[in-house]
């Protein structure tokens, strides 16, 4: 049973790695990816010949609405001539709940210091991957940072997964060797300069989440010295330095777009807000089957109405993290379940699929919520 537990412990952290190397450009580019993600199939099949599952109210009760929002759809589907299904969210919340299940099932097989070591480890390496390759497709040649076109075409994914390493890697990664450390400072900073070049503002931003529960927290002394020594030297240089402060405003922060247009600034966004009401009120109840929405709240409510949207998925998607913001003792693992969920959820206002979607983009955020809810059962078995 030992050697069982072992085995699959061993595979879900070879799959939170397989999942990081699926998001490799060059790997994405031979269609290679969906290969990389094929081993969550395998962890699932595999729990059930060698695990024992897990029973838990909160989980039990999402697997219900999930089911229930499933055969909902497909009957709305089925007797109406809007397109139900052609809309991701319901598909994107299966694959989601599938991490955080799988999570919550395995982790009873982890203790609190395995998972930490090697969440960091494979944050570091991956993400190390991630920044090296994405800057060899799309930087190494002919980049030029004033350009209104991006230079990496899915730079919103591959910077909220590059964000989730530097987070994870910044709060938990603890080595004794010096050189191991240089190497993590080094990490730290290209991931940083390549999420400024990538220009995904909503991720650049979400930045303030980081600073604001690290100075919240108890602790951190060191790590509250180097960024706010760090901070005032990039305000000053800002401030003395006006070829870098256009860069950094004009060039990044406005990605090139006209200020004084609040439609170029938001890349189209505010036209698409502006017809939410009007598109909302053709079918407040049942929804409208797929429209596209550059916002996850609007797009679940524009597809599914308030039954379908506002009652289900807003439901399963939340609860969990309700859950654990008035249950989840207080560490460094939950420091980051925060600082991704509030940061995820300040994507999704921009971003049509977040926080479960696309593909992969979100899977660290559900891995840290199954790992949490699996914390809080056990320690309520043994009290």
């Amino acid at each position: 049973m030992i050697a069982k537990n072992k085995n699959l412990s061993t595979l879900f952290f070879a799959t939170l790695a397989f999942t990081l190397i699926s998001q490799i450009p060059q790997v994405l580019a031979l269609g290679l990816s969906s290969v990389f993600l094929s081993f969550w199939g395998i962890l699932l099949v595999s729990f059930f010949f060698m695990g024992s599952v897990s029973s838990n109210k909160l989980i039990n009760s999402l697997i219900i609405l999930i089911f229930i929002l499933g055969s909902y759809l497909f009957v709305l589907n089925g007797i109406s001539e809007k397109m139900y299904l052609n809309s991701p969210h319901f598909f994107n919340l299966l694959k989601s709940f599938l991490v955080l299940y799988l999570s919550f099932q395995v982790s009873k097989y982890i203790t609190e210091k395995e998972f930490i070591n090697k969440v960091s480890w494979i944050s570091l390496i991956g993400g190390f991957l991630l920044v090296v390759t994405v800057y060899f497709h799309s930087f190494y040649q002919n980049f030029d940072i004033t350009s209104r076109v991006y230079a990496y075409s899915a730079k919103n994914s591959i910077s909220q997964i590059i964000f989730s390493t530097f987070v994870i890697v910044f709060f938990m990664f603890k080595n004794e060797s010096k050189y191991w450390n240089y190497f993590k400072l080094f990490f730290l900073i290209s991931s940083f300069a390549i999420l400024m070049v990538l220009k995904s503002r909503a991720t650049i931003l979400a930045f303030i989440f980081v600073m604001f529960i690290l100075f919240k927290q108890e602790g951190f002394k060191k790590l509250k010295n180097v960024v706010l020594i760090t901070s005032t030297l990039i305000l000053l240089i800002l401030l003395i330095n006006t070829d870098i402060r256009d860069i950094i405003i004009n060039s990044i922060i406005l990605a090139g777009r006209d200020s004084n247009d609040i439609n170029d600034v938001s890349s189209g966004r505010f036209n698409i807000y502006s017809r939410f009401p009007e598109l909302f009120s053709n079918n407040m109840l049942l929804g409208n089957g797929y429209i596209f929405s550059e916002s996850f709240p609007l797009s679940v409510l524009l597809d599914y109405g308030l039954i379908g949207g506002g009652i289900f998925v807003f439901y399963i998607v939340i609860s969990p993290i309700y859950y654990l913001y008035t249950k989840s003792k207080k560490d460094v693992i939950y420091t980051v379940f925060l600082i991704f969920s509030l940061a995820y959820f300040f994507n999704s206002l921009f971003e049509e699929q977040a926080p479960i979607g696309p593909g992969s983009k979100n899977f660290l955020l559900w891995v840290f919520v199954g790992y949490l809810i699996s914390r809080i059962d056990n320690e309520c078995q043994l009290m």
